[in-house]
């Protein structure tokens, strides 16, 4: 592009040089004309290792929301694998994901120490409003002893 005949052409507006570098670009060009080219998109994307694919509007909402579904599906694979829930066991998803939220495990943590401990939120008659009351929560205190 030509900056000098790009700024003439609206009014000698000033013009700006940012420095900064290109990176290589590849094209894929289909080999067959495709009737829906956002679902041929998705199936290009998914064989390689491509990062982004320019689609407009609702096309790139389209393919979003295609990978976000096929990656969530993924991630929940994972999740069975990892606890050994077979898919046969019927557990839902939500299950899992409680499972999955109670048994995480991170680096140079040994131990947990659970005081048993739950904020309620309690209707208070004297105050005539909710709060939140801290209490053992038995079933806390059941899973320690």
């Amino acid at each position: 592009m030509d900056s000098t005949k790009f700024s003439t052409f609206f009014g000698n507006v000033p013009t700006f040089t940012i420095p900064g570098r290109t990176f290589p670009v590849e094209n894929f060009f289909a080999k067959n004309v495709c009737e829906d080219y956002v679902d041929g998109a998705v199936k290009q994307t998914e064989k390689s290792s491509l990062s982004s694919v320019l689609l407009y509007g609702v096309e790139a909402w389209t393919l979003t929301e295609t990978m976000s579904r096929k990656l969530e599906a993924f991630e929940m694979w994972v999740y069975r694998r990892m606890l050994r829930i077979s898919w046969t066991d019927r557990v839902r998803n939500s299950t899992v994901l409680q499972r999955m939220e109670t048994s995480l495990t991170v680096d140079g943590i040994m131990y947990v120490i659970d005081c048993g401990y739950c904020k309620l939120k309690v209707y208070n008659p004297r105050i005539g409003m909710d709060a939140l009351q801290v209490s053992v929560h038995r079933y806390n205190i059941r899973d320690a002893v």
